[in-house]
Parts: C-alpha cells; sequence; structure tokens
C-alpha cells in the first residue's frame, strides 16, 4: 500500500503488544519531527509540543518572530549609533580637513524610541535653552547696572 511518502516508512503502532501489522506512518508524523527541534530552540517544552494543546505553537511562533523583530530593531539602533559617531570624529580624519579640524560631542542622551521620550527630550531641551538665555539676560543685565555705577 503506497502511503504517499518518498520513502515507505512504517511503524508497528497498532496498540497491540507482541507485534503485529506494519502501519505506514502518516505525513504529517515527519512534519512534526522537523519542526521539533526550531519550536524546542525558542522555548517551547517537549511536554508542551508532543502532548499539550496544537495551538500552542501559534503563540510560541509569534513569540519567536516578536524576539527576531526586536533583535533586528536593536542591530539597526546599534548601527545608527555607530554611524553617528563616525560622522562625529570625521572631520578628524579627513585628508584634506583644515588645521584645528575638531570633532563633535558624542551624544549627550540616546536616542527617544517612544512618544513619551521624544516629548520629555524635547521639553529638557527647551528648559536648557530657557535656563541658558535667563543666564544670558543676567548677565547682560549685570553688565548694564555695571556701566551706571
Amino acid at each position: 500500500m503506497d502511503s504517499g511518502l518518498d520513502s515507505p516508512l512504517s511503524d508497528s503502532r497498532n496498540g497491540e503488544e507482541g507485534g503485529g501489522e506494519s502501519v505506514p506512518l502518516l505525513p504529517y508524523t515527519k512534519v512534526f519531527d522537523e519542526a521539533f527541534p526550531f519550536y524546542l530552540s525558542i522555548g517551547m517544552s517537549s511536554e508542551e509540543y508532543w502532548n499539550g494543546e496544537p495551538s500552542l505553537v501559534i503563540p510560541y511562533r509569534k513569540a519567536h518572530q516578536l524576539k527576531q523583530k526586536q533583535q533586528n530593531y536593536n542591530a539597526w539602533l546599534q548601527g545608527m549609533y555607530f554611524y553617528d559617531a563616525l560622522i562625529r570624529v570625521a572631520p578628524i580624519f579627513n585628508a584634506f580637513a583644515k588645521e584645528g579640524s575638531r570633532t563633535e560631542p558624542y551624544l549627550e542622551e540616546p536616542y527617544p524610541i517612544t512618544r513619551e521620550d521624544k516629548d520629555e527630550q524635547e521639553r529638557r531641551k527647551n528648559e536648557k535653552i530657557r535656563r541658558e538665555q535667563l543666564e544670558h539676560f543676567k548677565a547682560m543685565v549685570a553688565n548694564l547696572n555695571k556701566e551706571k555705577q
């Protein structure tokens, strides 16, 4: 009897002890056996895979995809920091750079990722500008008062 597989696989899983007739394995058995190492590698236990709810593989697979997406984003972000650092030091590595070329300072804080991070960074930036302007105006007033005396 042809089981539809490339090779005639068979097993004696007919429930009777002491042998019996050989029953062909179903094609999906091979698929399950081949997928098993993948699911082990993403954290699914052997017990969950073989004896658990079959639909449990779906959240494991989705979680794995989310982890891959996060790793990809982290690698991209690291590349962004590396690129930014190279751009900041590039002036001193230019063979035709003017005498006294200087590098730009490294970032004072990380790139904002969430909207809240962006808003907070913008607020701190505006607060810093406001403080600098206030100091500048205080210095101007002090100079004017000094000149009047």
